[in-house]
């Protein structure tokens, strides 16, 4: 699905809509990440005509559906950083295409940044200690805003071990 988001906030729907379609919208980024040939690796391997980068690319307009527009990008935020530890979840690629829907979410927004810092320090131990999950955001560190995350914090592994994990 490729989005038509040129709503403005005065053409805004319900806010209700709005997260129908952001669900939307995360079920479509999510289904065309698990789709994408093992061969790629990482989203610069993606084509730029790949609807996924299209998506991405379109991704901070889904905030201006509804007059509610941080309502909008919390619960987007919310439903992506969920959907990080989620165990269908397999590929890099795909992670990494969630972690840059949150990036995009969180340049339009910076207020998030605070929010995901905390959603992440205070994750329960399940997604605290998600290697694969952490060795992405390791990566995403400096494009999120997460400079208040120490790895200590987040318990990391090293950089060694992720680059590693990305050989296996």
């Amino acid at each position: 699905m490729s989005i038509s988001c040129s709503a403005r906030v005065a053409d805004s729907i319900p806010l209700e809509q709005a997260t129908k379609i952001v669900d939307q919208f995360i079920v479509d980024l999510s289904s065309a990440a698990a789709h994408m040939p093992t061969t790629i690796r990482s989203l610069a391997e993606v084509p730029a005509d790949h609807v996924i980068i299209s998506n991405l690319s379109h991704a901070p307009e889904l905030l201006n559906l509804s007059t509610q527009r941080l309502e909008v990008a919390m619960y987007s935020a919310q439903r992506v950083f969920a959907k990080l530890f989620d165990e269908r979840i397999q590929t890099p690629v795909h992670r990494e295409v969630f972690l840059s829907f949150l990036d995009a979410l969180t340049t339009a927004v910076p207020k998030l940044r605070q929010h995901l810092t905390e959603w992440l320090i205070f994750a329960p131990e399940t997604h605290r200690y998600h290697r694969e999950v952490l060795c992405s955001f390791q990566v995403a560190i400096s494009s999120l805003g997460f400079s208040d995350v120490d790895s200590v914090v987040l318990d990391c592994p090293s950089s060694a071990s992720c680059e590693a994990l990305g050989d296996a």
